[in-house]
């Protein structure tokens, strides 16, 4: 498995997997059919043409030429921490579950931004995905909660803090 820097070539794949698990991770929770592979694409190819201006960064897992899983994120809102970086994706192929890959992205990102000396990282995860519980065991604290209104439906979502020294440690444990 290789890990490194998506690039806008790859930006279709993330799109699709992101897509993908959005509509069966969060089944129930979210209604269906709210991203768009187009929209998505537009979306982070904006952000990567513009990196230097929030430090975002996407990094995904590639076995051979198969999108396995991908994370990224950017310098966090103010309302959210006074000096953190905000992780907007961390989405695994259910195929490639149960292989700590997760934890190895999380690395990744983890070691691109903490030469930036961010002291906290960020998450919005929907309070009532399954997702959840793997944030609480990593060590994540709620901020804040609070219900978005995603196309008539009320989601609940938690806004979780780490300090990122204390959660860089945790997930180099896990991964053993």
């Amino acid at each position: 498995m290789e890990i490194r820097a998506l690039t806008a070539l790859d930006l279709p794949l993330a799109a699709r997997l992101r897509i993908a698990c959005w509509d069966t991770d969060y089944a129930g929770v979210v209604p269906p059919g709210v991203l768009n592979e187009e929209n998505e694409v537009v979306r982070m190819k904006d952000w990567l043409e513009h990196q230097s201006e929030d430090h975002f960064c996407l990094f995904g897992a590639f076995d051979g030429e198969r999108l396995a899983g991908f994370t990224g994120g950017a310098m966090a809102d103010a309302q959210d921490t006074d000096c953190g970086f905000e992780m907007y994706y961390l989405f695994v192929d259910p195929a490639y579950r149960g292989q700590k890959l997760s934890l190895q992205l999380m690395d990744r990102l983890i070691g691109a931004v903490q030469v930036y000396r961010f002291h906290e990282l960020v998450v919005y995860n929907f309070a009532e995905s399954p997702s959840n519980r793997f944030y609480h065991r990593l060590g994540g604290k709620v901020r804040r909660s609070y219900v978005a209104e995603i196309h008539d439906m009320h989601c609940p979502v938690d806004v979780f803090a780490f300090d990122l020294g204390t959660l860089a440690t945790t997930v180099r444990e896990k991964l053993g």
